[in-house]
């Protein structure tokens, strides 16, 4: 007999952050398990990029092309090829506060 088994991603990102320098949530991270080869992109409410990151190490610390984070809403965009081969992809906001 054999068994195929396929792992399933799990992925948890947070709805907000607050990137004032006190050391707690200072910095949007993507959290989950069997993450690899993914894109997630962060863009702003003018459909800009703000943030791309590709492996689990980057994290988005708010700024915007090297100036201060912005307060407000953005939105992001989480895709990577399952171990199935199909596409997963994850949308989703993410507000910045004081």
């Amino acid at each position: 007999n054999l068994a195929s088994v396929t792992r399933q991603l799990t992925l948890a990102i947070p709805t907000a952050f607050t990137p004032n320098g006190d050391g707690l949530n200072d910095v949007l991270e993507i959290k989950g398990r069997y993450l690899r080869d993914y894109s997630f992109v962060v863009v702003d409410r003018n459909g800009q990029e703000v943030f791309h990151g590709t492996q689990r190490n980057e994290a988005w610390d708010g700024t915007i092309r090297g100036h201060a984070p912005v307060l407000g809403a953005y939105v992001w965009r989480f895709q990577q090829e399952s171990e199935d081969g199909k596409p997963f992809i994850a949308t989703g906001s993410v507000t910045i506060l004081k």
